[in-house]
C-alpha cells in the first residue's frame, strides 16, 4: 500500500482500472494508507489475505471492505 500511495497512482488511473485487487496483510486495513486506496478503487474482486486472523476481525473497516471467510492451512 505504501508503494501505491508514494507513486500517487490515484492521480493517473481511474477507480475501475483494476478488475482484481489482492490485499496482503489485510488485517491492517484500518490504516489510513489502506483506506485511501480501498475507498478510491472499485475492483470487481477485492480479496484480502492475512496469516494472522486474530488481528482486527472486529474492526469496522475490515468488515466494510471484505467478507469474512476463514481458511486454515496446516
Amino acid at each position: 500500500m505504501q508503494s501505491f500511495n508514494s507513486k500517487k497512482l490515484t492521480d493517473v488511473v481511474k477507480p475501475d482500472f483494476y478488475d482484481d485487487i489482492v490485499v496482503d496483510e489485510c488485517h491492517n486495513v484500518a490504516a489510513p494508507s489502506y483506506q485511501e486506496l480501498l475507498d478510491y478503487f472499485r475492483p470487481k474482486t477485492l480479496l484480502g489475505l492475512t496469516a494472522d486472523s486474530s488481528k482486527k476481525w472486529n474492526d469496522r473497516y475490515f468488515f466494510r471492505s471484505f467478507r469474512h471467510y476463514e481458511r486454515s492451512v496446516s
